[in-house]
């Protein structure tokens, strides 16, 4: 079973104007926050709005985007989270952080485009000094890291446009840099370089056409019903 406290932002900032050094999670632990930090706040900061419940074996918790939350195992276990995706800005931010944002060193997406290519790259001029880097960068790398890579772009920008039918309301085709002309673009680069390395490994696996919903990715619901049937 594990302990929650949950609280949401607004008292979180409120009893953080007077409790500082009470709310300083990473210098105490999960068994002190709920021992001596709990009583602390509750009766000296006054801390009121806030959820606390036990979870046990089977049981669900779902913590709201923005909550604060500590957690404590009472007994030994495994437990298992993951975030749900709920806001534009989360999606464009985990999709773009692996595939293409140069401030921060992610040129992934080029290896779908030819060296001479790279002006049809978000944010790229042609002539600039950074196209005229990444050029020669891009010119230096070889098949054997290139077709993985290209893989890794198709990998996240599958994942990323799969969910234009189940959350039209992400707008995911024009959110990020995972566009379904990028795509197509890198699905034609990858048979190029396949063609170019002289394999017989076929695309026929990999959808022409951008995927718009799980269904349409290798090992979706409409293969294995084929499968099954």
């Amino acid at each position: 079973s594990r302990r929650w406290l949950l609280l949401t932002e607004e008292e979180m900032q409120r009893v953080a104007e007077k409790a500082r050094e009470a709310l300083e999670f990473d210098k105490t632990s999960a068994y002190m926050f709920f021992e001596e930090k709990l009583p602390e706040l509750r009766e000296e900061f006054g801390l009121k709005k806030f959820i606390e419940a036990n979870q046990q074996a089977g049981d669900l918790v779902i913590v709201p985007s923005g909550w604060y939350r500590v957690s404590l195992s009472l007994a030994d276990s495994i437990s298992y989270y993951e975030t749900i995706l709920s806001e534009q800005s989360t999606l464009k931010a985990i999709t773009d952080n692996n595939v293409w944002r140069p401030q921060m060193r992610q040129y992934q997406l080029a290896y779908c485009y030819d060296p001479q290519d790279l002006h049809l790259l978000p944010g790229i001029e042609k002539g600039s000094d950074f196209f005229n880097w990444l050029k020669d960068a891009l010119g230096k790398v070889k098949n054997d890291e290139l077709l993985p890579g290209i893989l890794s772009v198709l990998l996240q920008c599958g994942s990323t446009l799969s969910l234009s039918k189940s959350m039209p309301q992400l707008n995911v085709k024009g959110l990020t840099s995972c566009t379904p002309a990028a795509w197509k673009q890198c699905r034609a680069q990858l048979k190029a370089r396949l063609k170019e390395k002289g394999s017989s490994a076929t695309l026929a696996w990999l959808p022409e056409e951008a995927p718009k919903s799980l269904e349409d990715l290798p090992g979706g619901a409409a293969e294995r019903s084929s499968e099954e049937l």
